[in-house]
């Protein structure tokens, strides 16, 4: 599903998913790490809707994750925008229905964003940076499979 209802289910739904992540996101560490539910939610729509919608979708993550305390508002910004529109091109290249293509897009999703974003606003310890952004997108990976299969009907082509 590409277009206008695309992305309004789309911004409807990370709306939602970000909501969830402010809300549960502290309580739900593992091992140190804090799930990122909004990512784990912005990759299955990527994948569903194509590159154009998922960056816009990417950038209002990037806006409501920046709101909300981050320093570097316009470099998480751009870091969900580039991210998003780079899962979004898998849609046409790929196989979208594979739950472990999703699995994988989770996965580099959120070590594309986490190094664009450390390559914007640099961090003062890059191992622990890169030690928390691989734990990040492996808790990511494992939550993009439940994400990939409760929004599937909501954006498939009726037709």
């Amino acid at each position: 599903m590409k277009g206008g209802i695309g992305l309004r289910r789309g911004a409807v739904v990370l709306v939602i998913a970000f909501i969830l992540d402010t809300a549960l996101g502290a309580r739900a560490v593992l091992f140190g790490v804090r799930p990122d539910i909004t990512m784990a939610v912005l990759v299955p729509v990527c994948l569903l809707i194509g590159q154009a919608s998922a960056a816009w979708l990417g950038l209002l993550v990037g806006a409501l994750q920046g709101a909300f305390g981050a320093p570097a508002f316009g470099s998480l910004a751009v870091s969900r925008t580039v991210t998003a529109w780079g899962v979004g091109l898998l849609e046409e290249r790929l196989f979208r229905d594979n739950l472990l293509v999703a699995a994988a897009a989770g996965f580099c999703a959120v070590l594309c964003a986490d190094v664009l974003l450390y390559a914007f606003a640099p961090q003062p310890d890059a191992v622990s940076f890169a030690r928390h952004s691989f734990g990040r997108a492996v808790y990511t990976m494992a939550l993009v499979v439940p994400s990939t299969i409760a929004l599937r009907p909501l954006f498939r082509s009726r037709g």
